[in-house]
């Protein structure tokens, strides 16, 4: 079975409109009450310290989500965000992603902090957002950093959204010195697992009681409340069960499982196709001859015997096969039993008339 197909029959067992556990769900926005100070915080950075903001976590953390509420959180009319896509190492390509988003033509940290200076007098500040952070290398850092100290003109506020490794690259090259603020995410509590599922799967058009309880409890220590985690776990454990379920619908025999309505069905029709062959075997029955028990002895006359099989030719054609013959005239001779056959009279006179 193919990925696709697999995917496709994992939505329809649990009739899905999505599938609720993917990375990446548009329109997916969950933001538990341990992340809202976290949200606060960088706000409050923002305007008040004069450092580069990281904040770390591991993969599947939430810090993509962090990143899009502090975008959509800020005043549109006094912030303009620029993000800078992910995969982005170098300081070049990263430079240049930033010129564009402040629509200026130079892209080095001159001309970016003049803009920057520029919109500030129009009462504009300028946030830079960069995801992966820990995949930039250490030119891409210390541009960065010296953005995040500004200047006379002005200075951005720059977020970093990286794994934990960032830190130790960022203390080597501040040399010593304070340049930088790091928040660390924390992993989500049991209850907050199990209203990230709840909505998770409510967006996909289900419910949480699709799960146990123990089944959330499980979830939540195998992902250790990381959200990434909790999808992944989640999934997994579903498939299980779908797998688990189509295997007792098959049973030993290996056949496939039919929904109950059409096993009705069937067995309605089994049970009239029964009930029209015990009655078709009535009617053969029923309409067969009954042989009479009075017998006549054999008359030794061979003419009457001809005539009689003449008389019952036409009759026996249409209801047995043909006697046939030894290439003489003589017919062969009738199977004797013991030293005579009783020869049944009445059904071939019936059969002759």
């Amino acid at each position: 079975m193919t990925s696709l197909h697999a995917d496709e029959a994992f939505l329809a067992h649990y009739q899905f409109s999505h599938d609720p556990f993917a990375p990446r769900v548009p329109g997916f926005k969950f933001f538990p009450a341990q992340r809202k100070p976290v949200l606060g915080q960088l706000h409050h950075l923002a305007r008040y310290s004069q450092l580069l903001l990281a904040v770390v976590g591991p993969e599947g953390s939430g810090k993509t989500l962090l990143r899009q509420a502090l975008v959509a959180s800020t005043n549109k009319q006094a912030v303009q965000s620029v993000v800078v896509a992910q995969g982005v190492t170098g300081s070049e390509a990263l430079l240049r992603q930033v010129a564009q988003g402040l629509s200026i033509a130079q892209a080095d940290v001159r001309s970016i902090l003049a803009q920057v200076g520029q919109l500030a007098l129009t009462g504009q500040e300028v946030y830079l957002l960069i995801d992966d952070a820990d995949q930039l290398d250490d030119v891409a850092l210390k541009n960065l950093l010296v953005l995040a100290a500004g200047g006379d003109e002005g200075r951005p506020h720059v977020f970093l959204f990286a794994e934990q490794d960032l830190l130790t690259r960022l203390e080597a090259l501040a040399g010593g010195e304070e340049c930088y603020h790091a928040i660390e995410l924390q992993p989500y509590g049991e209850d907050e697992t199990r209203e990230y599922l709840a909505q998770r799967l409510q967006g996909a058009g289900q419910d949480i009681d699709l799960l146990a309880e123990e089944q959330i409890e499980d979830i939540h220590a195998r992902s250790q409340g990381w959200p990434g985690a909790i999808n992944q776990e989640a999934r997994e454990l579903l498939v299980e069960q779908m797998l688990a379920q189509r295997s007792a619908g098959r049973g030993p025999g290996g056949g496939f499982a039919l929904p109950k309505k059409h096993l009705l069905a069937l067995a309605v029709v089994l049970v009239g196709v029964a009930a029209a062959w015990f009655m078709q075997g009535r009617e053969s029955t029923s309409s067969a001859p009954v042989a009479s028990n009075t017998s006549l002895p054999l008359q030794p006359s061979a003419p009457v015997v001809e005539a009689e099989a003449s008389a019952q030719a036409p009759a026996a054609e249409s209801r047995a096969p043909a006697i046939e013959f030894a290439g003489a005239s003589q017919p062969l001779p009738l199977p004797l039993v013991g030293e005579s056959q009783a020869v049944i009279r009445q059904p071939l006179a019936e059969a002759a008339g």
